[in-house]
């Protein structure tokens, strides 16, 4: 009968736990106290799901199918580095970045920043932290670059990836408390995944070739490009051919301005030695005598003008009226008279007079002659610089035309790689629907409920968690306790029977409660 109550060890747990209720009853008072706060903290999520669906790979026949007229296509299944490779691709953090780029750019994605980030943490980094780094850096942070950053950190990990076992299903979870957020990041990272697939089917060889071939020539038109305006703006020329022609006939005109002008030099030239030999005949003629043309030009000259100096003129009349007179008089009076003498001298004083006039038209020929000179050399220099200029256009229109003939034959050889190119891979795109083994089996659809536990359901977990927590702890206090409350402790431990138990009469009252550390120790564990 003995034996059977030492085997009896739910006896043995009730006797421990009635021997430590007090104990057990006030740690699961603080337990429960702490669990009906817990759903206060309980953050409503929502898990979006998308599937991919990994087909088998279909494989071309070739030239063996051509001839053994084979019609049916053959398939190799997938396996699981197929699954693993897929998985990688989806979850690899360049497509990752790229989805919350996109979002970002399209204002459909943004940083929910929470109380801590709002009050503490972005004060402090735009207040304190960039000043300071500003004075050390001049490198000025993207603000676009950063918030993609932080947002793909965001969603590495809040993503999941993951191959349904015995499957070559592909699930795509994305956990957050913004449903429609989540949807949309979902649904754009499995479109992304299917346009870098279709990316990594098309850019396969051999169409590479006429890829890299189409990009050279590319290059070498860009390069040809710059050449031609580089040429063309070392030496200021935006069109030789307009240029060159406007340049020779602003040749021809300042040619034939030029020979005008020497015309006229030569005739002034001529008029001043003719000028010069009247001079030189007036200043030795009698005054009786005195005679000077007052009309130049003419039939003689190459314009067939001529013009009439009115100053001259009045003063060839004026001589002339005083010779008139002067003869007459020495025909009616003696040589001596005063009637005689007196317009003789007048005579000489129209003479010097005249001769002023003379000299003064002489300068003033010098001075024409001087100013056509000047207009000679302009216009000398003028020509000179035409051609120069049409020298320096000749020499780049050759190399123009030397730019322009490479120019059409990598034009030529370009459109060739650039057809070849697109016909290929015009091609690949009408077969991608066989190349590409990967579809997309659902879309993620908007949660009906959110995937995280409900409050009532968190409390009612928190209070039976409690409950265990406070007998356990009971339990352990019980093994590390020494102390004996009930007689079997004594013939267990001490080997020796009990003959009686006495109830103490002195029985110490219980520790109050106490908000202080150790007074609230005291209550715990009395």
């Amino acid at each position: 009968m003995s034996e059977q109550q030492d085997r009896n060890y739910f006896r043995g747990i009730l006797g421990v736990i009635f021997a430590n209720f007090p104990f057990i009853s006030r740690l699961f008072m603080i337990c429960i106290a702490i669990s009906i706060l817990v759903p206060f903290f309980v953050v409503t999520k929502y898990t979006l799901t998308g599937e991919i669906v990994v087909l088998s790979k279909k494989i071309q026949q070739g030239i063996r199918g051509d001839i053994t007229g084979g019609t049916s296509a053959r398939y190799i299944p997938v396996s699981l580095t197929d699954m693993e490779t897929e998985n990688n691709i989806i979850r690899s953090v360049p497509l990752i970045r790229k989805t919350a780029a996109d979002l970002y750019d399209e204002g459909k994605l943004k940083i929910e920043y929470g109380v801590l980030d709002t009050w503490i943490k972005n004060p402090l980094r735009n207040n304190i932290v960039k000043p300071i780094k500003s004075w050390f850096t001049e490198v000025v942070e993207d603000e676009r670059l950063a918030a993609i950053e932080e947002l793909t950190k965001i969603a590495l990990d809040s993503l999941e990836v993951s191959t349904i076992p015995g499957s070559n299903v592909i699930v795509v979870n994305y956990e957050s408390e913004n449903k429609e957020t989540a949807l949309l990041f979902v649904n754009k990272l499995m479109s992304n995944f299917l346009e870098k697939r279709n990316e990594l089917l098309l850019n396969e060889a051999p169409e590479d070739f006429f890829l890299r071939k189409k990009n050279s020539y590319k290059d070498r038109l860009v390069s040809l490009e710059l050449k031609k305006v580089e040429l063309f703006g070392r030496y200021a020329v935006t069109n030789t051919k307009d240029e060159l022609a406007l340049i020779l006939e602003s040749i021809n005109h300042e040619s034939n301005e030029l020979n005008n002008v020497l015309d006229n030099r030569l005739e002034a030239n001529a008029w001043l030695s003719y000028l010069k030999e009247q001079l030189e005949n007036l200043k030795v003629s009698d005054v009786s005598k005195i005679s000077f043309p007052y009309s130049f030009g003419g039939s003689s000259t190459g314009s067939n003008e001529f013009f009439v100096d009115t100053e001259m003129k009045d003063q060839i009349l004026k001589i002339s009226s005083l010779q008139s007179e002067h003869a007459n008089a020495k025909l009616a009076f003696r040589k001596g008279s005063a009637k005689v003498t007196r317009p003789y001298n007048q005579l000489k004083q129209q003479k010097i007079r005249l001769i002023t006039l003379v000299e003064n038209r002489i300068l003033e020929r010098y001075e024409g002659i001087k100013v056509l000179d000047t207009i000679i050399e302009s216009k000398k220099s003028r020509i000179q610089l035409f051609k120069d200029r049409a020298e320096v256009l000749k020499a780049v229109q050759a190399q123009e035309a030397g730019i322009i003939t490479e120019l059409n034959a990598v034009n030529d050889a370009y459109f060739k790689y650039s057809q070849q190119y697109e016909e290929r891979r015009s091609e690949k795109i009408a077969n991608l629907e066989d190349l590409s083994n990967v579809r997309i089996l659902s879309l993620a659809a908007m949660p009906l409920e959110p995937s995280s536990p409900k409050r009532i359901l968190v409390l009612i977990i928190s209070f039976i968690t409690s409950g265990f927590i406070a007998l356990t702890l009971g339990l352990l206090r019980e093994m590390f306790d020494n102390r004996f409350r009930y007689p079997e402790q004594v013939a267990a431990q001490l080997d020796i029977p009990v003959i009686a138990v006495f109830d103490d009469v002195d029985i110490e009252p219980d520790t109050p409660f106490s908000h202080k550390p150790a007074g609230f120790w005291k209550w715990l564990i009395q």
